[in-house]
Order: C-alpha cells, then sequence, then structure tokens
C-alpha cells in the first residue's frame, strides 16, 4: 500500500486480442464473480496516481452500469485496479 492510502487490486480479467493487435478485456473476474464488460469509454498509456507499475494502459470501462478503471500492464502480463483507503 502506499502512503496516500491507495492501493492496487489484482483482477483476472477475459480479454481478446483483435485482428489489428489491439487488446480488448471483455469480462472481469473478482470476489468469485463474473462481470461482463459492457462498454469501453477510453484506452490510454496513464499511471495511477500513488501507484507503482511498469506503464500500464487504462481501460475506462463500464460495468454494471458503473464507469470503472482497470489497468493492463503490458510488461508483466497483470491486469488490476485500484482502490483507495483501507
Amino acid at each position: 500500500m502506499s502512503e496516500r492510502g491507495v492501493h492496487r487490486v489484482p483482477l483476472s480479467v477475459e480479454a481478446v486480442f483483435l485482428t489489428d493487435g489491439r487488446l480488448r478485456p471483455r469480462f472481469v473476474i473478482f470476489d468469485g464473480a463474473r462481470y461482463e464488460i459492457e462498454r469501453i469509454l477510453s484506452v490510454a498509456t496513464r499511471r495511477p496516481t500513488g501507484i507503482a507499475c511498469i506503464a500500464p494502459t487504462e481501460y475506462r470501462v463500464t460495468i454494471c452500469g458503473t464507469e470503472k478503471k482497470i489497468y493492463y500492464e503490458n510488461e508483466t502480463g497483470v491486469w488490476f485496479s485500484v482502490k483507495e483507503g483501507v
């Protein structure tokens, strides 16, 4: 956990590579439940504030009608989100 009270939350993500090489997440699996990613709102190379990571891609998505940000580290192949607080 960082000093700002934010930390990484590891995620399992089902994703596909499109024919043009882009990676598209389709489902997030968290706490044993599978959530469909309804829409991808934006994709950018962006590091979340206060989190140590290696050039992640930020996906701003909607899940269950709520906007969320999930991140993918290409270098490590790891998906994560960020949670504030304890």
